[in-house]
């Protein structure tokens, strides 16, 4: 077992960085839809020269406070090398950060390395961080931020004046990275885990930690305020950022019908966590009722640990916008528990899980092999079909070996973040040196959408050109142009009056219904695929 432990610190930590940095200047790495509007945000306000006012496209664009960008802006050398790796490496910095901080934590609460090490695997391995955590979005650093201040009283219990201005720091940090917003459920979820401490006594807490928590609050406040003293337009500030992104989101009229009903409603936010486990739902599952269970015999910092969690679902139950996303810090906490219970747990929830796994990699060297067929030509590499091969075998094989299917969990969560990057690779390279070289400097259109901004992820398959994204609102009919890219259909011809420059194959994101139906029961799966040409217009 001593063996099984050294090769576990060697190799875990070298899966979880191939994970997530294999496939990462690729346009399709898994992700949500908010990374184009603030790829496109750093970038105009970086070629505007000035750190602020943050602009875009449109104008100003204060809807976000200034930290993500500032990051974008320097990593990137004010534009100068603008491309995946300088943007969402430092993400991926964050997520590793936290990943050892949770590590470390874990390792002091249990006395065992090895808990600490599968502790920061299961959270590079939620599906929450693999989405969040390695795209240009804030959530990496907001986690950071909130979670600290609970690992730095964990750690001494003492309000001294250096944690006060430690905890304050970091309140400031995630304001300016997300919203001011974010200083007070950090108080509140810490403070309930301190109100245990003081054995639920309001004025024992007062007394004791009064002056600490005053003071963190301000200190991250004044921290925050920075972006209003040099902003050289603070009433836009408080108009679209404070009025529109803040109160906006609490809409009283709405309140007691939006806690049942709608696309908000209280049971997403509070079975939310399951959602951001992703692969590690079933054992998720476990852990709470196992809690529940044991909610007697529960030790201090399991109870402390699980208030933190209740603290964000509590405040966050208070907008009437509410979504999963929101509580993404309580996904460190949860690593955490899990890790500690993580040999205790039944392992009929590991069995769940490793068969779901086993299924899911088989599903996907199928579909791959399916799409070639179809295809009628080489799409992926040897690459594709040897890891889904391997981790499908390694999962068969934890199956066999529960207690050691425990601790190879980890590893194939991670893979499966490496099998989808793999799965994506084909439909995010660039356009040919020729056609980049052509169309150096020019400006082309790309097919976008309003708010979701599609077309600046395409800068990274033609650098150098000047992308405009065009829309259903804005047609490209209206557009004088010489040089755009359109979605054709792969038996479809190029349209009439274009020269075709290059084009490259594009994961389809919409089907017809026919189109779904065709695909599962004529397993015609290469209408999964179409074309994104990049043409120029015929004179005449």
């Amino acid at each position: 077992m001593r063996k099984f432990n050294v090769a576990l610190f060697i190799i875990g930590p070298l899966v979880a960085l191939t994970a997530y940095l294999y496939g990462l200047d690729s346009i399709h790495i898994p992700k949500i839809g908010d990374e184009p509007p603030y790829l496109q945000i750093a970038r105009v306000t970086a070629e505007s020269g000035r750190m602020l006012p943050l602009v875009w496209d449109r104008g100003i664009n204060n809807t976000k406070p200034p930290m993500l960008f500032w990051q974008g802006i320097l990593t990137s050398g004010w534009g100068k090398y603008w491309n995946p790796w300088t943007l969402r490496g430092p993400i991926v910095l964050y997520s590793f950060a936290i990943a050892l901080l949770i590590g470390l934590f874990t390792r002091k609460l249990s006395g065992d390395a090895r808990t600490g090490l599968v502790a920061g695997l299961i959270y590079l391995g939620f599906l929450s961080t693999i989405q969040h955590g390695r795209p240009f979005l804030t959530n990496a650093p907001e986690t950071l931020f909130l979670f600290l201040p609970l690992v730095i009283m964990f750690q001494a219990d003492s309000t001294t004046v250096r944690n006060t201005l430690l905890c304050g720091f970091c309140f400031g940090m995630a304001a300016l990275y997300k919203s001011f917003f974010l200083i007070f459920v950090g108080a509140f979820a810490l403070g309930l885990v301190l109100l245990y401490r003081a054995d639920f006594k309001p004025l024992a807490f007062l007394k004791r930690y009064g002056v600490f928590f005053t003071g963190a609050v301000l200190l991250g406040l004044g921290v925050f305020s920075l972006w209003l003293v040099f902003d050289p337009y603070p009433e836009k500030v408080l108009s679209q950022f404070l009025m529109k992104e803040n109160v906006g989101k609490f809409n009283l009229t709405n309140f007691w019908t939006g806690l049942y009903s709608g696309s908000y409603a209280l049971w997403r936010l509070w079975l939310g966590d399951f959602a951001n486990a992703g692969l590690y739902a079933v054992v998720l599952l476990g852990l709470v009722i196992d809690t529940v269970r044991r909610r007697k015999q529960l030790a201090p910092h399991e109870k402390q640990l699980w208030l933190y969690v209740l603290g964000f679902l509590i405040i966050y139950s208070i907008p009437t916008q509410r979504q999963e996303n929101y509580i993404l810090p309580t996904c460190a906490a949860l690593s955490v528990l899990l890790a500690l219970r993580w040999q205790a747990l039944p392992a009929v929830w590991f069995r769940i899980t490793l068969v779901v796994a086993a299924f899911m990699f088989l599903v996907t060297f199928w579909v791959q092999w399916e799409v070639e067929h179809a295809f009628g030509a080489r799409l992926f590499s040897w690459k594709n079909y040897l890891v889904p091969l391997l981790l499908f075998a390694l999962s068969l094989f934890s199956l066999a070996r529960i207690e050691v299917g425990r601790f190879l969990l980890p590893l194939i969560a991670l893979g499966a973040l490496l099998t989808a990057s793999l799965f994506l690779d084909p439909f995010s390279r660039q356009y040919s040196e020729e056609a980049r070289r052509e169309l150096q400097g020019k400006t082309v259109y790309f097919p976008s959408r309003p708010y979701l901004i599609k077309h600046e992820l395409y800068r990274f398959l033609l650098p150098g050109a000047n992308v405009v994204g065009y829309t259903k609102q804005h047609p490209l009919e209206e557009i004088d142009h010489t040089y755009c890219a359109r979605i054709i259909d792969l038996d479809e011809e190029i349209p009439e009056g274009y020269r075709l420059i290059d084009q490259v194959y594009n994961l389809k994101t919409r089907h017809t219904n026919q189109q779904i139906k065709d695909m599962i029961f004529h397993r015609r799966l290469e209408l999964m695929l179409d074309r994104l040409a990049l043409l120029e217009k015929k004179e005449g």
